[in-house]
C-alpha cells in the first residue's frame, strides 16, 4: 500500500472526526455554552419528549431536526441528538425563568422565541406548534401570552 492510500484510508476519517468536533464546539459557543453556564441539567429529565425537533438560539445557532424537548410541571429540557452532542450538554430550564414569548417566523413557520432571565441574549426560537405542545405537557405551569 502506497503511502498516499494509507493517509486516506486512516487520514480521512480522523481529519472528517477532528472537523464535526470543531464545528460542534464552534455551534455551542454561539449561545448554547451560554444557556449551559446558567441552566445546566443536573439530573435525568422525567416528563414528556418531543423528539428531532429544529429550534435556533440567538442568531446564528440553528439545530434542524436535531434538538429533543422535554417538558413537565417544572420545566423546559432540551438536549441535543447525541451526534452532535460535543459542546452540547442538556439544559434544564425552569417555566418561571422564561420572562418573555415572542411571536417570530422560524424558516417558513410561525413561532415563537422564548428569553430566559438569566441568559437573555440567547433566546431560543421554536415553531409555534412545539410551544403548544410543551405549554400542554406542563400542565399550566407554562402559558403561550
Amino acid at each position: 500500500m502506497e503511502l498516499s492510500e494509507t493517509f486516506f484510508i486512516f487520514g480521512a476519517p480522523v481529519f472528517f472526526v477532528v472537523i464535526w468536533v470543531f464545528i460542534s464546539f464552534h455551534i455551542a459557543r454561539n449561545g448554547w455554552a451560554k444557556l449551559a453556564n446558567a441552566y445546566l441539567a443536573k439530573s435525568d429529565f422525567f416528563g414528556e419528549r418531543f423528539w428531532l425537533r429544529s429550534g435556533r438560539i440567538g442568531k446564528l445557532a440553528g439545530y434542524g431536526g436535531s434538538l429533543f424537548f422535554g417538558a413537565n410541571s417544572q420545566g423546559l429540557y432540551i438536549s441535543v441528538l447525541f451526534l452532535f452532542r460535543i459542546g452540547h450538554p442538556p439544559l434544564f430550564i425552569p417555566w418561571k425563568d422564561i420572562v418573555r414569548t415572542t411571536e417570530v417566523r422560524v424558516s417558513r413557520f410561525p413561532g415563537v422565541q422564548l428569553e430566559f432571565e438569566k441568559c437573555s441574549e440567547y433566546p431560543l426560537a421554536i415553531t409555534k406548534k412545539l410551544a403548544q405542545s410543551l405549554a400542554e405537557a406542563s400542565g399550566g405551569a407554562f402559558k403561550l401570552e
